[in-house]
Protein backbone atom coordinates (compact mmCIF):
# COMPACT_ATOMS: atom_id res chain seq x y z
CA UNK A 1 0.00 0.00 0.00
CA UNK A 2 1.41 3.81 -0.74
CA UNK A 3 4.38 4.48 -2.57
CA UNK A 4 7.82 4.15 -0.64
CA UNK A 5 9.98 7.11 0.13
CA UNK A 6 10.25 10.41 -1.59
CA UNK A 7 12.80 9.00 -4.63
CA UNK A 8 10.19 6.71 -5.47
CA UNK A 9 7.41 8.74 -5.90
CA UNK A 10 8.49 10.36 -8.94
CA UNK A 11 9.36 6.89 -10.99
CA UNK A 12 5.90 6.39 -11.15
CA UNK A 13 5.69 9.21 -13.63
CA UNK A 14 8.11 7.93 -15.60
CA UNK A 15 7.52 6.32 -19.18
CA UNK A 16 6.98 2.36 -18.76
CA UNK A 17 6.82 2.59 -15.00
CA UNK A 18 3.72 0.88 -15.08
CA UNK A 19 2.95 -2.29 -15.00
CA UNK A 20 2.95 -3.87 -18.15
CA UNK A 21 5.46 -0.58 -19.54
CA UNK A 22 2.48 1.22 -20.46
CA UNK A 23 2.42 5.04 -20.97
CA UNK A 24 -0.07 5.35 -17.44
CA UNK A 25 0.68 8.73 -15.26
CA UNK A 26 3.64 9.68 -17.61
CA UNK A 27 0.87 10.36 -20.73
CA UNK A 28 -1.28 12.60 -18.29
CA UNK A 29 1.73 14.71 -16.90
CA UNK A 30 2.37 15.07 -20.34
CA UNK A 31 -0.57 15.89 -20.95
CA UNK A 32 -1.46 17.97 -18.17
CA UNK A 33 2.08 20.08 -18.98
CA UNK A 34 0.65 20.90 -21.98
CA UNK A 35 -2.07 23.16 -19.85
CA UNK A 36 0.78 24.03 -17.34
CA UNK A 37 -1.35 21.91 -14.80
CA UNK A 38 0.80 18.98 -12.72
CA UNK A 39 0.15 15.84 -11.17
CA UNK A 40 2.02 14.66 -7.95
CA UNK A 41 1.21 11.37 -5.61
CA UNK A 42 0.89 13.15 -1.65
CA UNK A 43 -0.13 9.57 -0.28
CA UNK A 44 1.87 8.23 2.58
CA UNK A 45 3.25 4.94 3.25
CA UNK A 46 0.53 2.26 4.33
CA UNK A 47 -1.89 5.17 3.62
CA UNK A 48 -2.77 4.32 0.33
CA UNK A 49 -1.70 6.61 -2.53
CA UNK A 50 -3.84 9.71 -3.60
CA UNK A 51 -3.07 11.27 -7.07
Amino acid sequence: MGIPPETEKERIFEYGACAGGGLGLFLVREILSITNMTIREIGGTRHGSKV
